[in-house]
């Protein structure tokens, strides 16, 4: 084939693994940051041709450019799944990132709004134009449903099952689950689906602008961010905080492992499991608190 190792690579990602497009971008950046490299450091025009010691080099002068590790660790990981896709077409005969150390990542535990600064939020919302109620109902929805940015950002109108107190959310690799919502969360968005029909914004997708313009994760964010900012004193803030403070409270009130993972969409339960390190931390601190000898 003439096409560019690397361009059949995504593809294959695009059209027959189904990853996300943010999925793809990633990719395809650690690809092309590789091939600058082969090509600058070794003059090796195809990456078909690089060898384990070429990898182990990228790696180490990502590490003396101070480097995340978990930057490092998706870069390998990319490399490794580039590779192992050359193999199954015959293009190479070994994986050369096969069995390459990479850095320990040190555990951090998921960051979210308190409970309390939480209610205090979604209760003091007051969005006057139809911009402002969008991004409040919006807050409102990637709490209450634990919805990925992509999932709320994609999420039609037509997703939203007001009888049936559901939505039906498309994940990733085109997974579709079913998330249950509040009574709250019920009120708001029929309260934002009447002022969309009002304003008269024909959009399919449930969140847009006035301008009936889908909505883009800069966006998103520049204004998740903003609302955070302004009404909670958590340091990192972003669309996401929010999937980690819904996962980290229904664990704090007593909810089911299984069922958190359901809700969120994790494919496998260890990435449900680190929210229980936020609770041990939490019964921790409340244990101090209240303990009469301490």
């Amino acid at each position: 084939m003439n096409e560019p190792l690397t361009s059949q690579f995504l593809n294959y990602l695009s059209y027959q693994r189904k990853y996300s497009q943010y999925s793809i971008i990633s990719y395809r950046t650690d690809l092309f940051q590789f091939e600058i490299y082969l090509k600058e450091t070794y003059e090796i025009v195809s990456i078909a041709e690089c060898e384990r010691t070429h990898v182990r080099s990228w790696l180490s002068e990502l590490n003396q450019q101070g480097i995340a590790a978990s930057t490092i660790k998706r870069k390998v990981s990319a490399l490794k799944s580039f590779f192992n896709f050359l193999m199954r077409e015959s293009i190479v005969t070994e994986n050369p990132a096969s069995r390459i150390a990479t850095p320990k990542i040190p555990k951090r535990l998921p960051v979210f709004v308190s409970q309390k600064e939480m209610n205090a939020l979604l209760d003091n919302s007051i969005g006057i134009t139809f911009n402002e109620i969008m991004i409040d109902t919006l807050v409102a929805s990637l709490y209450h449903t634990g919805m990925r940015l992509s999932e709320c950002i994609n999420l039609k109108e037509e997703s939203v099952d007001l009888s049936r107190n559901t939505l039906k959310v498309l994940g990733k690799r085109n997974k579709e689950r079913y998330i249950p919502i509040t009574q709250e969360l019920h009120k708001l968005l029929e309260e934002y689906i009447n002022l969309k029909k009002l304003e008269k914004i024909s959009s399919n997708f449930l969140f847009c602008t006035s301008k009936r313009g889908k909505l883009y994760p800069e966006y998103v964010y520049r204004k998740v961010k903003a609302v955070l900012s302004e009404q909670t004193r958590t340091q990192k803030n972003s669309p996401h905080i929010l999937r980690h403070s819904i996962a980290t409270h229904l664990l704090h009130n007593g909810a089911d492992l299984n069922s958190i993972k359901e809700l969120l969409g994790h494919s496998q339960l260890a990435a449900t499991q680190v929210y229980t390190h936020n609770n041990i931390e939490e019964l921790i601190k409340t244990y101090k608190q209240a303990h009469p000898k301490s």
